[in-house]
């Protein structure tokens, strides 16, 4: 093993003698060297927490039809009780293919986190997106607020769901910004 392996990844030994002040401190020993010893002996670990506590996975149920966000998502005889000015903004008139199962992994975030390490935690980008399809098939298996696999308590579910991006021309784009404005973008060559 490299004993300078701190330095081989560039850190400089102000940064190497944080991470053991840190240690020493989380272990609540006085000094450093204690620290290392009780690390060498095996007598304390080191965790690496998650942000989320895997709970479980739930199948989705497979679909035939087209999905259509503004049939499916919506308050009067849908399983909505609020419809938010983005989620409309963003989702209204989406339409999905069908969809075969599919398998979700839930669980709960450990500590507040925003969207970056939760989607990391999630083995990336394209790991954690999902689709409304999914989205919906949740939601109708607790739709009276049943116990289930999604919070039922007034808490945030979260879900990535892509917006669609429509393209215009060859060098064109469209999308709609967080506060419903359509904008268009032109792609150029830098």
């Amino acid at each position: 093993m490299n004993p300078n392996i701190a330095t081989a990844n560039d850190l400089t030994r102000g940064q190497e003698s944080a991470v053991l002040i840190k240690i020493a401190q989380q272990l609540g020993v006085e000094n450093i060297q204690t620290a290392i010893e009780m690390f060498l002996r095996g007598t304390v670990e080191i965790v690496f927490k998650n942000i989320i506590d895997w709970l479980g996975t739930t199948k989705t149920t497979p679909t035939t039809e087209l999905f259509i966000a503004n049939y499916k998502f919506k308050l009067n005889g849908g399983i909505c009780s609020y419809i938010g000015d983005n989620f409309q903004s963003w989702f209204k008139g989406r339409i999905e293919d069908p969809l075969g199962e599919k398998e979700l992994r839930f669980g709960k975030l450990t500590k507040n986190s925003i969207d970056g390490p939760i989607i990391e935690e999630l083995g990336g980008k394209a790991k954690a997106e999902t689709t409304l399809t999914e989205v919906h098939d949740q939601m109708s298996k607790q739709s009276n607020g049943e116990e289930g696999n999604l919070l039922v308590n007034g808490r945030w579910n979260i879900f990535y769901v892509p917006q669609e991006v429509n393209r215009i021309s060859s060098t064109r784009f469209s999308y709609i910004d967080s506060e419903g404005r359509t904008i268009e973008e032109k792609i150029t060559n830098t």
